[in-house]
This record gives structure tokens, C-alpha cells and sequence, in this order.
């Protein structure tokens, strides 16, 4: 029976340690609670000690992906979520430093989940990375707490470069929305 019960902890043991492997874990650490105690949908990655805490919210999974892939090198991303509720639910639980978020998802908008948030936590820094190149959209991110604004056209490396900038207390503004002539834009900002 102990030989049994062993076997089984073993392979529970070797479950885990195989999810961690890729950058999943169940297991929690000391800053970021038990799995199951953040809302689903959330996915929670391993702890990086020292490094700057990031929270991705996308509900395209190749797009979080994507993200997470370009900035897990340099930064601890602790979570990916694909909807509103659950970024403000997730950023509450995490605690990080810097969030990307897309604008439009479902259950709750990225800038309404994003206000919430810098309420919640005001020196969390927000990024929103998406579709929309509208000035006055831009403009309204900026007056609820953004401190960058990129769209998913962009390259890798201006991704890269927004979070670098906005983490040392920059703001950043995709060089796309930046060459536009938007008028409207420069007097709201």
C-alpha cells in the first residue's frame, strides 16, 4: 500500500514539476496564492524574484501568448486573462507592476478593468495594446490612468521598448498614432 501511495504522490509530483517546466503552475509561491483561488481563466506562471511583476489580458490566446513569449526573458509575467473581471480579480490577487491590456473584452472592457485597477493598485502601470487607433479612444485611456497605448500592428520590439520606457516612468504612444496627424490627440494629452 505505501509502495502504491508513493508511486501516486510521485506522479502527481512529476504532473507538476512538468507544468512548471512550461511555465504553468498550480503550485503557487510565496507572493502569488493557490491557483484555484483566482478566477478561471486565469493562468498563473512561475515567480521570478526581482524582476518587474506583469499581468497580460488579452481574449486572443495567440496574442497573450505572443507577449508573454517576447517579455518572460526580462520580466516576471505572474498571469494571463481573457476578460475584463477576471484582470481586476487577478491584478488584486498578483500585484503587478505593469499590465497589458486589450480594450476590447468580453465581460468587462479594458478600460473600465483598467480604471478599476488604478484604484485598486494606483502605482500599477497599464499599457493597452490594441486595435484601435481612434485619437479620442486613445485620448480616454490616457485620462483614466494609461501610461502607453500601442496597437497590435506594431512590431515586437516596440512592445519591448513601451514596457522598458513605462516601467522607468515614461509614457509611450505607438510610433503609429505618434506620425498621424491627430490633432485632437496632442490637445487631450
Amino acid at each position: 500500500m505505501r509502495r502504491l501511495i508513493s508511486s501516486a504522490r510521485a506522479r502527481d509530483i512529476d504532473v507538476r514539476l512538468s507544468s512548471a517546466k512550461f511555465g504553468h503552475t498550480d503550485l503557487g509561491h510565496p507572493r502569488t496564492p493557490h491557483f484555484s483561488a483566482l478566477a478561471p481563466g486565469v493562468r498563473v506562471m512561475m515567480a521570478k524574484p526581482n524582476l518587474p511583476r506583469i499581468l497580460i489580458a488579452d481574449d486572443h490566446t495567440l496574442v497573450a501568448e505572443a507577449c508573454k513569449a517576447l517579455l518572460e526573458k526580462n520580466y516576471e509575467v505572474v498571469g494571463i486573462v481573457s476578460n475584463g473581471r477576471s484582470l481586476v480579480q487577478a491584478a488584486a490577487k498578483l500585484m503587478p507592476h505593469l499590465v497589458i491590456i486589450d480594450i476590447a473584452m468580453p465581460l468587462l472592457n479594458g478600460l473600465d478593468a483598467g480604471e478599476q485597477i488604478k484604484d485598486l493598485l494606483p502605482k500599477a502601470k497599464l499599457v493597452y495594446v490594441t486595435m484601435n487607433d481612434d485619437p479620442d479612444l486613445v485620448a480616454e485611456a490616457f485620462r483614466r490612468g494609461a501610461s502607453g497605448y500601442l496597437l497590435k500592428t506594431c512590431a515586437a520590439s516596440e512592445l519591448a521598448t513601451a514596457v522598458r520606457e513605462v516601467l522607468s516612468g515614461k509614457t509611450f504612444i505607438s510610433a503609429a498614432i505618434r506620425r498621424s496627424d491627430n490633432s485632437v490627440l496632442h490637445q487631450q494629452l
